[in-house]
């Protein structure tokens, strides 16, 4: 019998073994579903370990379905597991292979098909145990296909969609075909899902639409993405597109808007533009007529156009408006204006008549006439000369347009919701004035109603609720002279605590007194006032407390000699400022600092302790020395001993008293230690030669310490 007979009947012994287990042998207690993805790879899980520790695997087989014939099989009958006879089917040669190193073992199924689908059986022959088998369903999952985006007319969509115009509505049609089980279609923005309303054609195409009312600033080159899933173990599919916009212009200023214009003389405007995509077109006009002398440019970057428009105004122009206009010429009705009423500066036009009562072919020598002259001017006149045959005609020389009173408060402060009332007083002759108040926040002009006036004053009320509501209030008089020609100006500002001082110098210093100032900080827009703590350092005591007007400060009566820690702060109704901490002292009297001087001689010295102490021990040394001659003299003369003795004795006397006195003069030459004329050395000298903390003596205290 050769090899190939004996594989056919093991093979047909298997089948005939197979078929006996599933009728009498061990059934699977559990089944374990599998999901696959068609072209991926699938694991199936097969537990082959032994019941007990003394058994071994024999033999693993692998089924589909209800086929008899294995598609996998592992024979370790004449081994171990390890080293076991691997073989498969024809349909599975080369895209399987059971794993026996993982827990639990595995059947690697690569290239997965949809043919692969049903019930795995894995049989495991042990040599001792019965039987096991393991069921595995597996589930097989056709990935849809790549999602196609469409615009409402059915235009396919690859990357940017657009541009559309801000505020149009935006249709996009999401569609994928295939797959099994059938996906899901969802949009999103971004990270954000926003639709996950899809349906099926009867074609299994599934699709999903998705309606934007309004297109949105913020939704420029926005991706909107279109995912298919329908399975948990693999990334959906998606497809993206980003939407292209075209923008309105959003804001539009004017240097130099709103301020008087000069007849005649060349002006330069300028308008600003930002927001709009593509650039915005600027153009200028004056009432219904287009301006043509104008200049425009775009910033690099695209979003900011500016148009400079070149006028020369006339005083026909007085009170006409003249606007700035961006528009966008991609989007209909786009256009935004700002502009304002020319105010036309000009000097006064005259014209000359006879009183309108009178006629001139009935005028006569002695009869009065009177003229008419009508002035126009902007701003008004503020003086009026008549003149005959070029000489000044007397006039009323005290009457004069209104000025602004100089010295006023110009600047207040109020909080929000807090009402405040801002005071205009001008100089006029007459004094009765007629007032025009305004409110400038830098955006807009604004006319002031809720005033009174009183011959030369006015007084405004303003009770700010935003950030809008501060700025610059005008205010102008006007009698029968003419209009104030400039106004009086104020600033309303955000009421709070004042600001800190700054620069603080000290000015003056004593032994018991010292003098401040510093420089004032913002008063919040309220009237302020100073505050100057002096605290002693010493005894931890409050000195002086001063309060002033001016951030200026004098403080009398101090200790001398006294460090202090000076605190200065500012106050108005709204709080305090951050307080300013400096530190000082008060001079040290002449007594105590001439103390402290002779205190530092006596002690820090040492160099003169070294001196002192080098000269006694050579005076030491010198009188060890003539002892010496002394008593060998005696040994070798004892005759002459007691005159040798006498005349050596007479010698030193009166070199040492020499020498003592010329000290002793020398010591009560000094003067007292307070006295600055000498060296700080020599009290201090005197005090070591001494031993002595006083200097009453200082001979006497020489010599014995010489003699002994």
């Amino acid at each position: 019998m050769n090899i190939h007979t004996i594989d056919q009947f093991i093979s047909v012994y298997l089948i005939i073994c197979h078929g006996f287990a599933l009728s009498f042998g061990e059934q699977a207690s559990t089944t374990v579903n599998v999901n696959g993805i068609v072209g991926h790879e699938v694991a199936l899980p097969c537990n082959i370990s032994p019941p007990t520790s003394d058994d071994e695997v024999s033999l693993v087989l692998w089924y589909k379905d209800e086929s008899s014939t294995p598609i996998y099989s592992l024979d370790a009958r004449r081994g171990v597991v390890g080293h076991g006879k691997h073989s498969s089917s024809d349909n599975y040669a080369t895209r399987t292979y059971f794993s026996t190193v993982s827990e639990p073992a595995t059947l690697q199924l690569t290239a997965v098909t949809e043919n692969d689908e049903g019930s795995y059986t894995c049989r495991v022959d042990f040599k001792k145990a019965r039987t096991r088998y393991s069921e595995i369903t597996l589930k097989i999952v056709v990935l849809p296909r790549k999602p196609r985006i469409s615009d409402g007319k059915g235009d396919l969509i690859h990357k940017v969609a657009g541009p559309y115009n801000e505020g149009d509505s935006l249709v996009l049609l999401c569609e994928s075909e295939g797959g099994n089980p059938l996906p899901s279609l969802t949009w999103w923005k971004e990270a954000d899902l926003i639709d996950e309303s899809y349906e099926v054609t009867p074609q299994k195409i599934t699709f999903n639409q998705l309606h934007v009312p309004s297109l949105h600033r913020n939704d420029l080159m926005v991706a909107f993405s279109c995912r298919a899933m329908n399975n948990n173990i693999s990334l959906p599919i998606s497809t993206s597109v980003k939407i292209d916009l075209n923008l309105k212009p959003v804001q539009l200023e004017i240097d130099g808007a709103y301020e008087p214009l000069i007849s005649g003389r060349l002006t330069q405007l300028e308008c600003r533009t930002l927001g709009s995509r593509p650039p915005a077109v600027i153009t200028w006009w004056k009432e219904n007529r287009k301006l043509k002398r104008t200049k425009n440019w775009t910033n690099p970057n695209g979003n900011v156009s500016i148009s400079t428009l070149t006028f020369q105004p006339s005083l026909e122009d007085s009170g006409k408006y003249l606007f700035c206009r961006a528009e966008n010429p991609e989007i209909e009705e786009s256009a935004i204006d700002n502009g304002w009423k020319l105010e036309i500066h000009h000097v006064p036009v005259l014209s000359l008549r006879l009183g309108s009562k009178l006629r001139h072919f009935h005028i006569q020598e002695g009869y009065d006439v009177y003229f008419e002259c009508e002035i126009l001017a902007n701003p008004w006149v503020t003086n009026i000369v008549w003149k005959f045959d070029r000489k000044e005609l007397s006039t009323n020389t005290s009457a004069d347009a209104p000025l602004c009173r100089t010295g006023q408060k110009s600047v207040y402060g109020a909080a929000r919701h807090e009402t405040i009332q801002i005071f205009c007083d001008v100089e006029a002759d007459p004094f009765d004035v007629t007032f025009y108040w305004k409110f400038n926040n830098t955006k807009e002009v604004l006319d002031v109603t809720t005033f009174e006036s009183e011959d030369t004053w006015s007084k405004a009320t303003f009770s700010p609720t935003g950030v809008a509501d501060y700025g610059t209030v005008q205010c102008w008089g006007k009698n029968s002279i003419g209009t104030q020609k400039e106004p009086c100006l104020f600033q309303l500002v955000p009421a709070g605590p004042p600001n800190s001082v700054s620069n603080c110098s000290l000015q003056n210093q004593t032994e018991h007194s010292i003098e401040l100032e510093c420089s004032e900080g913002y008063d919040g827009g309220l009237s302020q006032h100073f505050v100057m703590e002096v605290h002693d350092t010493k005894v931890h005591k409050l000195r002086a407390n001063l309060t002033s007007l001016e951030s200026k400060f004098y403080v009398t009566g101090l200790p001398p000699g006294t460090g202090f820690i000076v605190i200065i702060y500012a106050v108005n109704a709204k709080g305090r400022s951050h307080a300013v901490i400096l530190r000082t002292r008060t001079l040290t009297s002449p007594l105590k600092q001439s103390q402290e001087e002779s205190l530092w001689q006596m002690t820090f010295s040492p160099l003169l302790i070294v001196l002192v102490a080098v000269v006694a021990g050579l005076v030491i040394l010198a009188c060890l020395i003539v002892l010496g001659l002394k008593t060998r003299s005696k040994l070798r003369h004892s005759k002459d001993t007691k005159a040798a003795k006498a005349d050596s004795s007479d010698e030193r006397g009166v070199v040492n008293c020499k020498n003592m006195k010329g000290v002793g003069e020398t010591f009560t030459s000094w003067e007292p230690v307070e006295s600055e004329k000498y060296p700080a050395s020599v009290p201090l000298l005197l005090q070591v030669q001494t031993s002595s903390p006083t200097l009453t003596n200082p001979s006497d205290t020489s010599e014995t310490a010489l003699c002994e």
